[in-house]
């Protein structure tokens, strides 16, 4: 069934407000009473003026025409389907077109079955001259003389007994507009993705509404809501960061090489990702991943010397120290130009939370561990709470 809608969109349309006289409503709509509300106007019910040349269909704003069975909608007609030429009706040996239909028939010496589509021998036909004539299919009396048929969908070879099949895909017997599959003896109309085959499985539609893939045969209700949009070909159209045939499966974007750049590390989420610094980097005003000081905001767990490297930090031990295999602590050691320089001075040094060490010109002095800091008078420590 071939249709075409006509579905025009409204213009004006006034529900509230002056006399109704002022009104003016919409095509194919008509007024109701004296009061402003809308009704639709069913024009399949204007016998006069039919606006389909068969079948009507109302609907709301609007109408759909289509044809009968055995018509085929072309240029706002329902135009005759020759089921005899296209060879789509189920005759088996002749077939007459009639308007909107066929009727089958028999050759001589058949007679034609209760199905109206397929003959058998008549037991009364002078059978005689075709026994000798070896006919593969079927044979008739013709001027007194036996000649071989072939039934529909097949063709008489050169030798005037054998049959072959008709090859009507190419022959330009079929009429399908997308894809003809031969068999023997007929064929067979598809649609590509997209179109659905039609009633007189000759014709392709596209896909409407909801509906997607062979012959409209998938629904758009599968795709998941990552879906951006449903293609009437490829069905479900993902957002971006996702994938899978309904668009449910997350795409992992870290597992792309140098998606994130050298010094940063990719972090995957739900239909999307980040790229997050490396640790001792942070993100800078332009953007882009810089080295954290650590020594200078006082981030690093160093208890003497801290020394500020790309992407992390060392820790050191002053004079007299040594670090430990935790490379943060230090313990002291016994230096003797540190022990008599310390202990020869009036200094006196909070050992448990610093010490006592020289500087470069052998100078002695305390120094606090890391969190404290020195007092006034450079001896006393104080907890450092800043």
């Amino acid at each position: 069934m071939f249709n075409l809608s006509f579905n025009p969109p409204p213009t004006e349309m006034n529900l509230i407000g002056p006399p109704p006289s002022k009104y003016k409503c919409c095509t194919h709509y008509g007024k109701i009473s004296s009061a402003s509300a809308l009704l639709d106007v069913n024009e399949c019910i204007n016998e006069t003026n039919p606006v389909c040349e068969q079948i009507c269909t109302n609907n709301i704003g609007g109408y759909t025409c289509s044809c009968r069975a055995g018509y085929r909608y072309i240029a706002d007609q329902c135009v005759d389907v020759n089921e005899c030429i296209e060879s789509t009706s189920s005759c088996q040996q002749v077939c007459n077109n009639t308007l909107g239909s066929f009727s089958c028939a028999c050759r001589d010496g058949y007679l034609l079955n209760t199905d109206n589509a397929t003959c058998r021998a008549d037991p009364n036909y002078n059978t005689s001259l075709c026994n000798a004539k070896n006919c593969q299919s079927g044979c008739t009396i013709e001027s007194n003389e036996a000649v071989c048929f072939c039934e529909t969908g097949y063709q008489l070879n050169n030798d005037n007994k054998t049959c072959s099949d008709i090859n009507e895909c190419s022959n330009s017997v079929a009429m399908c507009p997308h894809v003809c599959t031969n068999s023997a003896g007929s064929y067979a109309c598809s649609c590509h993705n997209g179109f659905k085959l039609q009633g007189d499985k000759t014709t392709c539609l596209e896909c409407s509404g909801m509906n997607w893939g062979p012959n409209c045969g998938r629904k758009c209700s599968e795709c998941s809501a990552n879906t951006k949009t449903c293609d009437r070909v490829k069905g479900c159209i993902c957002a971006t960061g996702w994938t899978g045939a309904s668009c449910s499966q997350d795409i992992n974007e870290c597992d792309q090489t140098s998606i994130c750049g050298d010094l940063e590390n990719c972090k995957n989420s739900f239909g999307s990702y980040e790229c997050v610094c490396k640790t001792g980097y942070k993100k800078g005003s332009d953007g882009t991943c810089q080295d954290v000081d650590e020594c200078g905001l006082g981030t690093d767990d160093c208890t003497q010397e801290c020394i500020d490297v790309i992407g992390s930090f060392n820790c050191d031990c002053r004079i007299g120290f040594t670090l430990n295999s935790d490379r943060k602590t230090c313990s002291k050691i016994v230096l003797p130009e540190v022990e008599n320089k310390c202990n020869s001075t009036s200094l006196v040094c909070d050992l448990s939370n610093g010490g006592c060490s020289i500087n470069s010109t052998g100078d002695a002095f305390c120094f606090c561990n890391s969190g404290y800091e020195l007092s006034s008078s450079g001896v006393v420590y104080y907890l450092y709470s800043g």
